[in-house]
């Protein structure tokens, strides 16, 4: 993938608000997650899962 792509991809305006939903769908409250509930969104930053449980 390019990095035109890459921008393109996670720059749509809508990646928030798409994550947000889903928490909603799961029933989750994104003032109080856990890191199981973030478990699928999680490698969108440097350290993956292990980091999101260390920041809880």
């Amino acid at each position: 993938m390019s990095g035109d792509a890459v921008v393109e991809h996670y720059s749509h305006g809508s990646l928030e608000q798409r994550i947000l939903e889903a928490l909603a769908v799961m029933g989750a409250d994104p003032e109080h997650l856990e890191p199981d509930q973030l478990a699928p969104v999680d490698e969108f930053h440097v350290g993956g899962r292990s980091a999101t449980g260390r920041a809880g």
